[in-house]
């Protein structure tokens, strides 16, 4: 490393519509890095066969540098030009924001982010694909320079599946400083309002089965007020379960709204009446952290990660049955003393939350990299 400062490389294939959450990570990362000034270049790997409608990396300049791979999506293939190409750049650093690490050597040290262990911790988890994702932590942990991860909760999750033992430095994500600014009136939001917003993909642990079911009994009891709407937000896998079709609420009807963009996304936090977050776990909940920029009142499931990361900001209660979900919304929909106070505490808490300080805490250990292992 020229006057310690670092050529880094960094595995932007993520940065599409399928990973919303670790795209949005791996793109503000690169922002932040793009003019460090203890990075030197930065050199941008991504696959043009990946669908990116909204994720915009930086643009190329004397120290950021754009390179493209082929290959089918997730193939072995792929992962080898990934590598290769990594390999023959002049690069100290390697950083994958993923798990999957392509095979091989690298002659550049490596960082990986594990964002979190979510399929080996709940229940409904099938044994090959727990085994499966047991082995790639394993392997991308002990083949990695250097592991972050997002959360102290996240890390104490990860740890029993790491061998050797070692510690992942913690790197909480940020908050893109977008999202605390109202944007302009539209009329998309303000036709469904007053509304209830979640974003989420449909992956079982979200428990938006339970949501659905809340949702249902909070229009049979008009609990609402005369009409709302539920928001669904998020990229879906059309082979997961999809609980909000075929449902026919005519006064308080649900609404999804697949892979949004960042602006529809803002405009989404700023106009809700509510932000609900049912989900079992999260390594870090992004969501959480953007709605409470934009000044959301947020109730999610009381998870150990949202003590730290959102504290009193938001109303967290344990909803995994439907019943409990849909009284904590009452409750809240209608209680403007609480939501008042929610609503001023949120961008306080958000600002906690900071990429450029996640780069910087990512660049410190890469340098003290000897302490990794």
């Amino acid at each position: 490393m020229q006057a310690n400062r670092i050529r880094l490389a960094i595995d932007a294939r993520y940065a599409c519509d399928h990973f919303p959450g670790i795209g949005r990570v791996v793109t503000a990362l690169a922002h932040a890095w793009a003019d460090h000034p203890r990075i030197g270049t930065l050199h941008i790997i991504q696959n043009p066969a990946r669908q990116n409608t909204y994720l915009s990396l930086p643009v190329e300049s004397e120290r950021v540098i754009h390179h493209f791979v082929d290959g089918a999506i997730g193939s072995f293939f792929e992962g080898q030009h990934v590598r290769r190409l990594a390999n023959t750049l002049p690069v100290d650093w390697f950083y994958s924001p993923y798990l999957r690490l392509p095979w091989g050597r690298f002659r550049a040290h490596t960082l990986v982010t594990l964002h979190d262990v979510i399929p080996l911790t709940v229940p409904h988890t099938a044994w090959v694909t727990r085994l499966g994702y047991a082995l790639a932590v394993r392997i991308a942990a002990a083949r990695a320079t250097c592991l972050t991860t997002v959360s102290q909760a996240a890390a104490d999750s990860i740890a029993p599946f790491i061998w050797p033992s070692r510690t992942p430095a913690i790197v909480p994500n940020g908050v893109d400083e977008r999202f605390f600014v109202p944007p302009a009136p539209t009329t998309a939001e303000a036709a469904h309002r007053p509304y209830a917003l979640c974003v989420s993909s449909n992956q079982l642990h979200k428990n938006l089965d339970a949501l659905v079911a809340a949702w249902h009994m909070l229009a049979d009891a008009s609990a609402l007020g005369k009409s709302a709407t539920l928001i669904i937000a998020g990229h879906v896998n059309p082979a997961r379960n999809q609980p909000w079709r075929n449902t026919v609420l005519p006064h308080y009807p649900i609404l999804h709204v697949a892979s949004p963009s960042d602006a529809r996304l803002i405009s989404l936090y700023h106009n809700a009446h509510m932000v609900v977050q049912p989900s079992f776990a999260e390594g870090f909940g992004l969501p959480v952290l953007e709605a409470l920029a934009g000044g959301a009142v947020v109730l999610c499931h009381d998870l150990p990660v949202y003590q730290t990361t959102a504290g009193a900001a938001v109303t967290a209660i344990d909803m995994q049955r439907p019943e409990s979900i849909a009284a904590g919304m009452a409750s809240l929909w209608h209680d403007s003393a609480r939501r008042e106070r929610q609503q001023h505490a949120g961008p306080i808490q958000a600002r906690r939350a900071d990429w450029h300080a996640a780069a910087e805490r990512m660049i410190d250990v890469m340098q003290k990299n000897t302490s990794c292992r």
